[in-house]
């Protein structure tokens, strides 16, 4: 697992609701132009499942991980099972 995938999935899978990529963005530190590939790439793996947040422009895509994507990552990263200290 790359560490800019192991990075988005750990705040995707800790985090209480559905991030939007600017959220995620601000969450990690990693460059825009980094995160959303990266955010493709996830979602053609099925780790990461998105749909378009409802209201006007502008529009804003929104990420959570997927039941595979979770297990993928704590597979990955055994002690990471609980929040991050």
């Amino acid at each position: 697992m790359k560490r800019r995938e192991r990075q988005i999935l750990a705040v995707l899978t800790y985090s209480a609701t559905p991030l939007s990529g600017a959220q995620i963005w601000a969450a990690t530190g990693l460059r825009s132009a980094s995160i959303y590939p990266t955010l493709n790439e996830l979602e053609k793996a099925g780790d990461v499942e998105s749909w378009w947040a409802p209201g006007p422009y502008p529009r804003t895509r929104i990420y959570r991980p997927t039941m595979s994507g979770r297990e993928r990552f704590l597979d990955a990263f055994p002690g990471a099972g609980g929040q991050p200290e």
